[in-house]
């Protein structure tokens, strides 16, 4: 019975070690292409097909973008799935996560500025697909941005025109690959940023928003929502959808109990907002875009500092910074109650806002600690996080 039950097992693992063997020649394939144009442009895609498709059985969508590769149009191959056609012309960019780009280098020929940063302020973080961007004040108050794809490191700071500089956090929202920041300027105006991550720039255009605090912004789809709170204490909001105009600005509720900035997130054509009260509590309103709001509600958590927002599909989450300096976060499906709030560890402490993206249900949360360095948490919503880094 012995001998019998172990050829099984022998065949099988002869089978996976065969498998392994064809799968690591045809890698090597793939990244000898990237490596000897230095750019990530001559990548195998027959070569990456085989895999995606037959020797590793993975799911030929995820795969093919992580290679960089696309299969097929729905036209001529109606039954096969087909990639991102951006990701086969720019597999190392925004949004195409191709391990090929860090073996070949363009990773590192890509980063620009600073390694590090450091800033007084909350950052501003966002996220779209796999890709997400953090946004931050250095020192002189200039605004940079890193950005990076699910599964690989940041990209380094690249910063905007520092003509128009800052002394309060910034704020991002993502359309696709399309980047929106928005800041005070020292002069107590809004102004507008935007472009394609790691493309150039249009400028700051100034917003006819005058404010004494932090703006905060959310997309969702091709809509974006920018709140701010104006000189007499109003909330605010105002929406474009990509290539439009402004809305212009809208007062979300009378009573507004903000001492400070408030945090959006946006589900479809639904937004939520998030504000300290006088009291110190943190209250949620919410209600959809050019119609009534339900009204603030508590949410059962004490802050000295604002709060952080993000959504992705039906979901949102807040992270937020306790009486002591620990940070903890909250997440509900759209229609549902909230899961309660989750501490992410004591090893980290701030002085200000904590900021959040979300990838699907994975959290990435930024937090600023007292020596100004940026620390990363990340997570699935409702699992152990990985810690601090």
């Amino acid at each position: 019975m012995e001998t019998r039950s172990s050829i099984p097992i022998n065949v099988y693992w002869l089978k996976n070690l065969l498998r392994f063997t064809v799968a690591l020649s045809l890698f090597v394939s793939l990244t000898d292409m990237a490596i000897a144009d230095g750019k990530c442009t001559g990548v195998n895609c027959d070569a990456a097909q085989k895999i995606c498709y037959a020797t590793l059985d993975l799911d030929p969508i995820s795969c093919g973008i992580y290679y960089g590769c696309c299969y097929g149009q729905p036209s001529d191959q109606p039954d096969l799935p087909h990639g991102d056609s951006e990701c086969r012309n720019d597999p190392c960019g925004p949004g195409c996560p191709s391990d090929l780009c860090i073996l070949s280098g363009q990773l590192q020929q890509a980063l620009t500025g600073q390694a590090q940063i450091t800033t007084n302020v909350a950052p501003g973080a966002c996220a779209a697909g796999v890709l997400s961007v953090l946004v931050a004040k250095g020192a002189d108050g200039a605004v940079a941005y890193s950005w990076w794809n699910l599964g690989q490191g940041g990209h380094g700071w690249q910063q905007l025109d520092p003509t128009v500089r800052t002394n309060v956090a910034p704020a991002a929202a993502l359309v696709g690959r399309y980047l929106w920041v928005v800041v005070r300027g020292t002069d107590g105006y809004l102004y507008l940023n935007q472009g394609t991550v790691n493309k150039p720039f249009v400028g700051w255009n100034r917003m006819n928003f005058q404010t004494d605090a932090a703006p905060g912004i959310a997309s969702s789809g091709k809509t974006t929502v920018v709140v701010a709170r104006d000189r007499s204490g109003r909330l605010m909001y105002n929406t474009w959808d990509l290539g439009q105009g402004g809305g212009g600005w809208t007062e979300i509720a009378a009573d507004v109990p903000t001492v400070s900035t408030a945090a959006p997130a946006l589900v479809g054509g639904y937004l939520f907002v998030v504000a300290r009260g006088t009291d110190g509590n943190l209250y949620l309103n919410q209600g959809g875009l050019n119609k009534k709001f339900v009204g603030w509600r508590p949410m059962n958590f004490r802050s000295p500092a604002p709060t952080g927002a993000t959504s992705a599909g039906t979901t949102t989450a807040v992270v937020a910074r306790d009486t002591e300096g620990r940070v903890s976060y909250n997440w509900w499906n759209l229609g549902e109650g909230a899961k309660g709030w989750t501490a992410l560890g004591p090893e980290v402490r701030t002085d200000v806002a904590p900021a959040a993206s979300l990838v699907g249900d994975y959290l990435f949360v930024a937090a600023v600690t007292r020596d100004g360095l940026i620390h990363l948490n990340q997570g699935t919503l409702g699992k152990p996080f990985v810690g601090w880094k």
